[in-house]
């Protein structure tokens, strides 16, 4: 018997209210729906296996986070998205510390929690935030290690 007050969950394992814990959002048993255009799912696990970042381009609603999703399902890996904006900094990625009553604490970032525990870390439009925050020169087509993406996946 199923509990109708309970959130339903996405095939990502979410919760779909937007309900998280900890940033962290794991895989579910059903594959999120991606239909692979080109090469992008071995490019990406290669990538993976030998612990390198990627960069994925293309315009808005072409599949991106859909692909995202569907290779962290694939590779049993919890996913945290960080939706980047120019006012992010980069101690809001890695993490700071905060001062509560007479204590200093360490509060982990997106980026810090994802490293922690073997995640992928999706940074969402990163275009928009800023160049020191991300350590990159300006994106421009055809740049080493982009990748243009194919119009639709999903």
């Amino acid at each position: 018997m199923s509990d109708q007050n309970a959130p339903a969950q996405s095939a990502f394992g979410d919760v779909t209210d937007g309900t998280r814990h900890d940033g962290l959002r794991y895989p579910g048993p059903e594959a999120p729906f991606y239909l692979a255009t080109g090469d992008e799912i071995a490019v990406f696990e290669m990538c993976h296996a030998r612990g390198l970042p990627l960069m994925l381009k293309g315009p808005t609603g072409c599949g991106k986070t859909r692909f995202v999703e569907h290779m962290a399902w694939r590779l049993g890996r919890p996913l945290v998205t960080v939706a980047c904006h120019d006012d992010l900094s980069a101690s809001d990625l890695t993490g700071r510390y905060l001062i509560r009553g007479s204590d200093t604490i360490w509060l982990d970032g997106p980026l810090t929690r994802a490293a922690r525990v073997g995640a992928i870390c999706y940074l969402d439009e990163i275009i928009e935030a800023r160049s020191d925050t991300a350590g990159r020169e300006p994106l421009r087509p055809g740049s080493p290690g982009t990748r243009r993406w194919p119009r639709c996946g999903c």
